[in-house]
């Protein structure tokens, strides 16, 4: 029995042996998942705690960042790659609080190029990749990952000020 469920809240089957009326571990919100199951957090959802709700939206935030970095890097790495389609990031809210990136392949067809072989000409698709997007598209990961990381430090020193009146 964990604490904080009362007699008869837990039902002892199921994903993680989940209390009676939650679906899933991705339906809980503010759970910790360790080699034992799956718990609610001990302090209620991260959402239900402004302090601490700001940090773990702005955590999401550097992680969604890191992806549109991490993805415009791929493609420019891949610019001269014939045939290579690029992928760009969507942000997409998450529940209680926070943003989540998923990165999708754009398959717009890029210039198409006569190769001459020994063969004769060859068509060749070149990459569908534009420099100067994937510029500005590092340039706002940057600038997503900065404002992300002033929102923690921000926290920090509210939650520090917050602590030093307290004692």
């Amino acid at each position: 029995m964990y604490p904080g469920l009362a007699e008869g809240e837990w039902d002892g089957v199921g994903e993680g042996h989940l209390p009676k009326g939650w679906f899933s571990s991705f339906q809980m919100e503010g759970a910790i998942r360790d080699a034992g199951g799956i718990y609610p957090h001990p302090i209620g959802s991260p959402a239900r705690l402004p302090m601490i709700g700001a940090i773990y939206t702005s955590l999401s935030g550097l992680a969604a960042a890191q992806t549109k970095i991490v993805t415009a890097a791929h493609n420019t790495a891949n610019a001269n790659t014939d045939g290579f389609k690029k992928q760009r990031v969507v942000f997409q809210e998450t529940q209680p609080q926070g943003v989540e990136a998923t990165v999708e392949r754009v398959n717009t067809p890029g210039p198409v190029f006569f190769k001459e072989t020994e063969a004769g000409s060859l068509a060749v698709e070149l990459s569908n990749v534009d420099l100067g997007e994937e510029a500005i598209n590092l340039m706002l990961g940057k600038r997503l990952y900065e404002a992300n990381l002033n929102v923690i430090k921000t926290q920090n020193r509210l939650l520090g000020s917050l602590l030093d009146i307290v004692e």
